[in-house]
């Protein structure tokens, strides 16, 4: 149990310093803007951060949630992440 708080607090906490506006949602200019923050976007090129964006951005909606982010976060490998699972009800 510890390691698993551990990683989601390590998630959570990425997932907060790319959301600037703290919507919830992580735009790819936000992602973008991420990466640059961390000085990865000298060996990343724009069509990359794009290519990878559109991976994590499940349903197309041009940003992120927290769902699809934990998806990407956690896979072994972004290029086999399979279908998200059916959301939760509350």
């Amino acid at each position: 149990m510890a390691k698993f708080k551990e990683r989601y607090t390590g998630i959570k906490g990425a997932f907060r310093m790319l959301d600037e506006d703290s919507d919830g949602f992580i735009t790819r200019a936000e992602f973008a803007k991420g990466l640059k923050d961390l000085h990865l976007d000298s060996s990343i090129t724009g069509e990359t951060v794009d290519a990878v964006a559109r991976l994590i951005d499940y349903d197309q909606n041009d940003c992120f949630d927290w769902p699809e982010f934990t998806r990407f976060a956690s896979a072994a490998d972004i290029l086999d992440m399979g279908v998200m699972p059916p959301a939760k009800k509350k």
